[in-house]
């Protein structure tokens, strides 16, 4: 072997292991946040147990734009994508299409009073009531959309 070379194997390696790393710190440092906190309310939710982790994480994702008053542009562009690739807009999508209020606030409590959760690395004040509105809209603009 040449000096300067690395073997492909070990190469590939390095890349799922700095891959893994950054995807780590990009949740827990703000970037997911949100979206992993949503997540873990909706777990509390009997209707999304069926639905795999990322197809709830991509729907925290969205509502996640919400909350962070992101721009209408970067918000079409993501319901576009999730749309192209099959992941869920809705909430119908991940078995909650009759869920009330009043069952996303029993949902969103104890992972926003956990000290643990995702939810408190935001950069931004968060309250249940605004969980649960961009639940709301992230869904009203996913049913817009359609499937």
């Amino acid at each position: 072997m040449r000096a300067g070379i690395i073997p492909c194997q070990l190469t590939e390696e390095r890349i799922v292991e700095a891959n893994t790393l950054l995807s780590g710190l990009g949740f827990e440092s703000d970037g997911l946040s949100s979206a992993h906190g949503i997540h873990d309310c909706l777990c509390n939710l009997e209707g999304t147990h069926a639905y795999y982790h990322g197809e709830k994480v991509a729907f925290g994702t969205l509502a996640g734009l919400f909350l962070e008053a992101r721009p209408q542009p970067l918000i079409d562009e993501v319901y576009a994508f999730c749309r192209s690739v099959g992941l869920p807009t809705t909430l119908a999508q991940i078995g909650l299409e009759d869920v009330t209020n009043r069952e996303l606030d029993v949902a969103i409590h104890p992972v926003f009073e956990s000290k643990q959760s995702y939810l408190h690395n935001v950069r931004f004040d968060l309250t249940p009531e605004g969980l649960i509105e961009a639940i709301r809209m992230a869904d009203a603009l996913g049913r817009h959309l359609g499937v």
